[in-house]
């Protein structure tokens, strides 16, 4: 049961739970364990998040969300990181790779998943957020990503070689200086892990083979940041070998051909615990058992199902997708387990979700349905094209209706202006972070959304991400021909993604070509290193030559150009605060009005200079 400590959210939730429809659907939910479907009809902009926020906090069971497509997936996401806390929700996404490819996912949806997958089996599960292409690829059964985190605390007995090793097993990487996701470093009694999940790396010290203290540190300072009372270290990665050597071994006598050149090479990196390039796709072959990622939902969940009939197109379009990459793959890689074996069909998936007790959220249902269904008749928030006065007109109608009036602005001077704007005891304002505004008719409530009114594009709410590093999906955007710039080497040519044996082993990389036909080979793990050439329309830049000197004296003047910059900034700053001011007047009414209308919000730190200017 869930708990909201947020005045705003109390204050929409309560509108929420007004409605009659509320309570007929809490009363049902908790009395149907089963794998009953409740139908739901229209809701419309946040509502839903709003009800299944409600319906958290006062039924006793876990819940889950289907959502239609990514977007949806975000904005429910987000919506219910504001009503109920962000410690209370969590996500499960899709790989963001090309099927059947090496690719391996980006950072922040590999610490999204992993997260969802560990938390899923906590005694206290959150709520997780899963779009419906996530249902259609299989991942490793639970119990073979939970087993592997590791759990501390001071006190825990463990020898610093042992964890060292379990963390190497459980896909981590042994450097020197833990620097990313990912990474571990033993230096003596001091052992730094930076999985993930987590803000900053861990520093975990021992005395012998007891753990004395944990506590987390800033990766470019590597100073402390603060103090740990315990730690769960999650896997880096989902598809994972087994920790005994004979375990490892023992499938792949039945997976892969002795004699094949590939399958030898395959047995020989599994024997030494290395995760090769394309490792999670014969996964089912080297014994990692797989399943339906609802096999991470709790016991009881109830599944609120955002359309159900656009899930099921979402998961037959994911399906016609695979099935078009599928034989030039098997043609490159002649390993690769049955499809039943990696993905989940469409009719599967539904039938999975059929299991759980549902609520089927529809706009409309046919005639049949009627009488069998909670209806909330929600309408989306009116269209007010930037026009205040039609603001007002409306305000003052919902008004004389008995309405409770609401108004979340994304921050504090959209607030202030808004409030100014429209006067006193008009409507309530506050900042909050509701996705689509809605009208509740039974309820007597309106949300209205300051980026609807003025029709602003919304900026999605930070997540905490891994290190910087480019994504795959960001490269293939790039077209063969467009300028990249490597970090070390310069700015070159970007001839697209390429496969090249290096060490005895296929390895995927992109080409860059440089001045004198030198070309450069960068592999996807290393693509922190690359970034899109950008600079002023119609410009040709130089190309850089590989080992020259002209980059490296670029950077350098760079670097010089930064520090004088830095120092004339701080001898204006130093003059001006020696200097007095000047007092202007307030803002003006139209003023204010003339901020709200701008299409886009704010920055923070274009809101912070506003405040200080």
């Amino acid at each position: 049961m869930t708990k909201t400590a947020y005045s705003l959210a109390e204050q929409l939730l309560r509108g929420v739970e007004r409605h009659p429809g509320y309570d007929a659907l809490r009363v049902r939910v908790a009395s149907e364990d089963g794998s009953g479907s409740i139908r739901v009809r229209g809701i419309a902009g946040s509502a839903g998040a709003l009800l299944l926020a409600g319906l958290a906090r006062s039924v006793s069971r876990p819940f889950a969300v289907i959502a239609p497509d990514i977007d949806r997936a975000e904005a429910w996401r987000d919506d219910l990181e504001f009503l109920l806390g962000p410690d209370h929700v969590v996500s499960l996404p899709p790989h963001d790779v090309v099927p059947w490819s090496a690719q391996v996912a980006t950072g922040p949806v590999r610490d999204d998943r992993i997260t969802a997958m560990l938390r899923l089996g906590d005694p206290d599960p959150p709520i997780v957020v899963i779009p419906a292409v996530a249902l259609y690829r299989l991942a490793p059964m639970p119990h073979a990503v939970r087993s592997r985190s590791v759990t501390l605390a001071p006190g825990t007995e463990i020898a610093p070689e042992v964890l060292a090793r379990k963390l190497i097993m459980a896909a981590y990487r042994s450097v020197g200086e833990v620097g990313e996701m990912g990474e571990v470093s033993r230096r003596g009694g001091l052992l730094d892990v930076f999985g993930p999940g987590m803000a900053y790396p861990v520093r975990i010290e021992f005395d012998g083979d007891q753990v004395a203290s944990l506590r987390t540190f800033d990766v470019s300072t590597q100073r402390s940041v603060g103090p740990l009372d315990r730690v769960r270290i999650a896997p880096a990665r989902e598809a994972l070998f087994a920790e005994d050597l004979e375990e490892r071994l023992k499938p792949l006598d039945r997976g892969l051909p002795a004699s094949d050149l590939e399958g030898i090479r395959i047995r020989e990196l599994v024997r030494e615990g290395v995760y090769f390039e394309g490792v999670d796709w014969v996964a089912p072959r080297l014994g990692i058992p797989f399943g339906s990622v609802l096999e991470y939902l709790p016991p009881r969940t109830a599944i609120w199902v955002d359309e159900p009939e656009a899930v099921e197109r979402e998961l037959e379009a994911a399906q016609r997708e695979a099935e078009r990459i599928e034989p030039d793959a098997r043609a490159k890689a002649p390993h690769l387990p049955g499809r039943e074996e990696l993905f989940d069909p469409p009719e599967s998936a539904v039938a999975r979700l059929g299991k759980f007790g549902r609520m089927e959220s529809r706009v409309t249902l046919g005639a049949s349905d009627r009488g069998q269904v909670i209806s909330f008749d929600a309408r989306p928030q009116p269209s007010f094209g930037r026009k205040l006065d039609l603001l007002r007109g409306e305000l003052r109608r919902l008004s004389e209706l008995g309405y409770e009036r609401v108004i979340v602005c994304d921050n504090r001077g959209q607030a202030e202006r808004l409030e100014e704007i429209l006067g006193d005891g008009v409507v309530s304002v506050d900042v909050g972070a509701i996705t689509s505004g809605f009208v509740f008719p039974a309820a007597r409530l309106a949300v209205f959304t300051d980026h609807e009114i003025f029709a602003r594009y919304r900026r999605r709410r930070g997540r905490r991400s891994g290190p910087s590093r480019a994504s795959i999906r960001d490269l293939m955007t790039l077209e063969p021909g467009q300028y990249v710039v490597h970090l070390d080497h310069g700015i070159g040519i970007y001839r697209g993604l390429k496969r090249i044996t290096l060490d005895g082993q296929d390895t995927e990389c992109i080409q860059i070509d440089y001045a004198q036909s030198d070309r450069l080979f960068v592999p996807i793990d290393q693509l922190g290193m690359v970034q899109r050439y950008s600079a002023e329309e119609g410009r040709t830049p130089l190309i850089s030559r590989l080992g020259g000197t002209a980059w490296q004296k670029t950077k350098a003047k760079a670097k010089k150009a930064i520090r004088e910059m830095a120092e004339e900034l701080l001898r204006n700053y130093a003059v001006r605060k020696a200097r007095g001011g000047r007092a202007f007047a307030p803002d003006t009414p139209w003023q204010r009005e003339l901020e709200s209308s701008f299409p886009y919000e704010e920055t923070p730190d274009q809101l912070r200079t506003v405040e200080e200017v």
